[in-house]
């Protein structure tokens, strides 16, 4: 398995109604994107991170990995 490491990363999101957390713009590197569709929502193991929950997320017509554990968003890079 590789290696990865948690890179925290700041997100606009909004709240539903019912408490539902949506991610709309993930900002990286000074740079805002966009989220373009939410693929899947799951809790997921993240290699060495423990559990989270997993936003699989379409960004500019690529599947990309967003993970939201106790109020910090954060991607895996290698």
């Amino acid at each position: 398995m590789r290696k990865t490491r948690k890179q925290y990363v700041e997100v606009i999101a909004k709240f539903g109604v019912e408490g539902e957390l949506y991610p709309k713009y993930l900002i990286w590197q000074k740079k805002t994107y966009p989220i373009d569709a939410i693929l899947n929502v799951h809790p997921s193991a993240c290699y060495d991170h423990g559990v989270a929950l997993l936003y699989e997320c379409q960004i500019k017509g690529k599947a990309h990995k967003l993970f939201y554990e106790r109020d910090r968003w954060f991607v895996e890079c290698p």
